[in-house]
């Protein structure tokens, strides 16, 4: 099936705005999990972005498109994570329909909020373990995406990935994580 054939695909509880965040973060995130979808945003203009079938947005700001791999692993590290970020959302006091251009998170308040998170279940590092082994963080694409909803700043971002890197041992799921210097070079 062709990309222009496939049909939005969004969690059943989420709305599409909500749902937009939720793959954004996960593809941008990497080894991140649904945590920073409500974390991470500084601002989001995110409504509408749904699965493969609307590609050109995951285009935007780069001239290579996201790899088919990162979003399909971003995808499943949604689906897997969906505890995760509900729970985000409870401690942050938004609901599924919070408007995310109003959620105002520093560095600060993210990291308090990761030191006392719970652990990442099994399935979330298994697919965050997957993203980040097809290293979408590595990606310039997913990396220029990551900066067109965060305000040009992946500092949160690569906070979170270290968190789930760290975390996801606890659960029998270690991983070396493929972030900035520990990316291959590319040839």
């Amino acid at each position: 099936m062709s990309l222009s054939q496939q049909q939005p695909c969004r969690h059943p509880k989420l709305s599409p705005r909500m749902s937009a965040m939720a793959f954004v973060l996960a593809t941008a995130a990497a080894t991140a999990f649904l945590i920073a979808i409500t974390v991470v945003q500084q601002a989001s203009a995110a409504e509408g972005l749904y699965y493969q079938h609307q590609r050109g947005l995951l285009q935007e700001g780069s001239t290579q498109s996201v790899p088919t791999e990162c979003i399909n692993t971003g995808l499943n590290l949604q689906s897997s994570c969906t505890k995760e970020l509900e729970l985000a959302s409870k401690a942050f006091g938004l609901s599924p329909t919070s408007d995310v251009s109003s959620i105002k998170v520093n560095m600060s308040q993210l990291r308090a909020y990761l030191a006392k998170a719970p652990k990442p279940s099994a399935d979330c590092c298994s697919a965050a373990l997957s993203f980040n082994n097809a290293y979408c963080s590595c990606s310039p694409p997913v990396l220029d995406l990551v900066k067109s909803f965060t305000n040009n700043d992946v500092n949160q971002y690569y906070e979170v990935a270290k968190y789930l890197a760290t975390r996801c041992k606890e659960v029998g799921k270690p991983f070396t994580l493929y972030l900035e210097k520990t990316c291959p070079k590319r040839h």
